[in-house]
């Protein structure tokens, strides 16, 4: 929506009828503005108008990331299941023969 304005090499410029050139040419480009202008202005004036963001009472600033929110759920669920005892009696360990759990312990 950006109103460009002509190159306009002064130098160059030897008749009258150059100059009238150039000033119609930014004569258009002030009135492209001007129009441009106005566009904007009525844009600000339907978005002054329109409502607001919403704002809920009781949640003041409490902007809480999604990595923290999973941090509280599996910091609270190990309190609340008990950890890994309770994990690991749901899982079907296979038992082991005691001489393999003595040759396991004594590897270094």
């Amino acid at each position: 929506m950006s109103v460009k304005l002509p190159d306009i090499d002064i130098d160059a410029v030897t008749s009258l009828e150059e100059a009238k050139e150039i000033i119609s040419q930014l004569l258009d480009s002030l009135g492209q503005q001007q129009k441009e202008l106005a566009e904007l202005r009525q844009e600000v004036a339907r978005l002054k108008q329109q409502p607001k963001k919403p704002h809920f009472s009781g949640q003041q600033n409490q902007s809480i990331s999604a990595t923290k929110l999973l941090e509280k759920k599996r910091s609270t669920g190990r309190k609340q299941n008990g950890g890994l005892s309770k994990l690991t009696s749901m899982l079907r360990f296979p038992k082991l023969p005691p001489a393999f759990v003595a040759q396991l312990s004594l590897k270094p």
